[in-house]
């Protein structure tokens, strides 16, 4: 149809030359021009970049008058605690909790908030009421020595985006199959196969637990690598912790890391430094808040998220 159209439009144009002098039918001297239709081209649309978070300036400090006052990773006691302040410690403070129970320290995390624990030098409820994500703590710097050279050369080739190397390090659990729709309750039957034949299957964390068959281990190590926007991304290194409650006859340690926008991931380990579970976590999900699932009340530490002074971490 278009090109019909553009044939006529240039026979018109051509028949207009020829005719220009005729003085007579619709090419006479002095015409009224007829305007082309103009086809308007469609805009394609620019892909929509995720904002990177500002950090939150810093609105009032306080002085710490009590001993060992618990920081944790979030506004809860039910956050892991990552250290403790001092008395006479002195800290900038980004908020409080909507509940004015909770303030954000800038850089460090979140302490509960009692009148005899701090000087505080504005009321805490004149502070702006901030989210969670606040006050989430640093990562470490890229190579960070954990004191388990084993873990260094896990960490090493997640920092450096070693898709291949990790992929190699992906084994496969034979786990008992099964035919219902419950992504967490094992790996699914292959056709033909009946519930609870042992199949070789990849252990995945996502928003929940689920699996994959072994021959995507490759394809899991990519999704753990590529942020929240599908876009490789620097990973660096949150915490490292005991995998001991999650499945002890499965891994020994936890590898958790974050993007520079706080999006989590973690690596479940067994003792030989093979990856036994791959956590590619939910989109939007910090480090904090995968911690808090992952270590319950009672995490045990092998190396602490960063906690600059005055913070003394807790192992």
């Amino acid at each position: 149809m278009r090109g019909t159209r553009l044939a006529a439009l240039l026979a018109a144009a051509t028949a207009a030359m020829l005719c220009a002098g005729c003085g007579v039918g619709p090419f006479a001297a002095d015409p009224t021009p007829t305007p082309a239709a103009t086809i308007a081209a469609t805009p394609t649309p620019a892909p929509t970049a995720e904002p990177t978070p500002t950090p939150l300036p810093v609105v009032a400090h306080a002085r710490v008058t009590t001993s060992d006052l618990n920081v944790r990773m979030g506004p809860a006691r039910s956050y892991p605690a990552i250290g403790r302040l001092q008395p006479g410690a002195e800290v900038g403070i980004l908020g409080r909790s909507a509940d004015e129970l909770w303030l954000a320290l800038d850089g460090l995390g979140w302490s509960f908030f009692d009148a005899t624990w701090y000087e505080l030098d504005v009321a805490v409820a004149a502070l702006p009421t901030v989210g969670a994500e606040a006050s989430a703590a640093p990562t470490h710097p890229q190579e960070t020595d954990t004191g388990f050279p084993l873990l260094n050369d896990v960490i090493a080739d997640v920092e450096a985006g070693s898709a291949d190397v990790l992929a190699s390090r992906v084994t496969p659990r034979t786990t008992p199959c099964v035919t219902t729709g419950d992504a967490a309750a094992g790996p699914r039957c292959p056709t033909g196969t009946t519930a609870g034949t042992p199949v070789d299957a990849i252990a995945l964390t996502a928003c929940a637990a689920e699996w994959a068959p072994a021959a995507e281990g490759r394809a899991a190590i990519e999704r753990f690598l590529n942020d929240a926007s599908d876009q490789r991304a620097p990973l660096r290194l949150y915490a490292v912790l005991a995998a001991a409650g999650d499945d002890p006859a499965a891994a020994t340690y936890v590898l958790l890391f974050a993007f520079e926008r706080a999006e989590a991931r973690a690596l479940w380990l067994g003792e030989s430094g093979a990856i036994t579970r791959i956590g590619t976590g939910c989109k939007g999900e910090r480090a904090g808040e995968l911690l808090a699932q992952i270590a319950g009340d009672d995490p045990v530490y092998y190396v602490t998220p960063f906690a600059p002074p005055p913070l003394s971490p807790l192992r």
